[in-house]
């Protein structure tokens, strides 16, 4: 569902995100983030709305989930020939593969 003023605060979120978790292999994490943030705005707004950092504190928590599905992502990734990461097929959900590739960059 669309509601205003919870897509307004995670379009802020989204433009304030660091940029090694605004990684272009998660952006099903995102897609599925807008489709389900009112939800999830309205259940921390209700344990959360009335303290002074409540957007700071929003702004974490997406931070958090964005990093811990790129953990998970890579965990379940094998290394390609290329340098690319893949998710294996037995981790896929109604019978499709795994829509993400990781390039993996080498450590300076």
């Amino acid at each position: 569902m669309y509601e205003q003023v919870s897509h307004s605060l995670l379009n802020e979120i989204l433009t304030n995100l660091k940029p090694d978790i605004k990684a272009e292999n998660i952006r099903h994490f995102y897609t599925r983030l807008g489709a389900n943030f009112y939800s999830i705005y309205s259940l921390f707004y209700l344990l959360y709305g009335d303290r002074d950092d409540f957007k700071q504190q929003a702004q974490r928590l997406v931070e958090t989930m964005a990093r811990n599905i790129f953990c998970a992502l890579m965990s379940t990734s094998k290394k390609t020939s290329s340098g690319k990461r893949t998710t294996p097929g037995s981790s896929a959900r109604n019978g499709q593969a795994w829509p993400y590739t990781v390039t993996v960059l080498p450590a300076t």
